[in-house]
């Protein structure tokens, strides 16, 4: 998940919403094949001009920051949040993110029940990433990410997760 910190902050998950993997022997030799996305680096280059972004994952750090190399080689994603950071299993909690904010953090995951409660409010739910290179996630998720930074304010009506619950009716 790549969470997009709309401080802008805005998350997002790597595995499956960003890139498709094959673990070849990962834990014993680290090998690993990496299919990104469509487009997800313009869209994180994008996404850094408006938001500050975090990757918040339920894999562990190792595994993280191989997999980000690939993503994202210029660094744009500033926070990283890994397993350590997960309150059990495969849950995550966005408030181990700096400057948490839920009325401006908006959640890119492809399995929303990673959070619980209140917090789901703040997902925009992708579907997973299987290696398809027609894959158009991203280009549709842009323009609404781009119109919600625009708005951005402290107005009540610009909350993400009010403008996430209208989104939904779109897709």
């Amino acid at each position: 998940m790549i969470c997009f910190l709309l401080q802008g902050a805005t998350v997002a998950d790597a595995p499956t919403t960003l890139m498709a993997y094959m673990l070849s022997d990962f834990y014993r030799d680290g090998a690993m094949t990496v299919w990104l996305r469509p487009g997800v680096r313009a869209f994180l280059a994008r996404m850094a001009e408006l938001f500050d972004l975090a990757l918040y994952t339920a894999g562990s750090a190792r595994y993280a920051r191989k997999v980000m190399r690939e993503v994202d080689p210029d660094d744009l994603v500033r926070t990283h949040l890994y397993r350590d950071h997960c309150p059990s299993d495969f849950d995550k909690d966005l408030t181990m993110l700096p400057r948490f904010d839920a009325r401006r953090t908006i959640v890119l995951e492809d399995n929303p029940d990673n959070f619980k409660g209140a917090q789901r409010r703040n997902v925009l739910p992708v579907d997973s990433f299987e290696g398809d290179p027609l894959d158009g996630t991203l280009s549709r998720v842009r323009p609404l990410l781009e119109m919600y930074a625009r708005s951005a304010d402290a107005r009540p009506e610009h909350d993400a997760r009010i403008f996430l619950e209208a989104v939904q009716l779109l897709l």
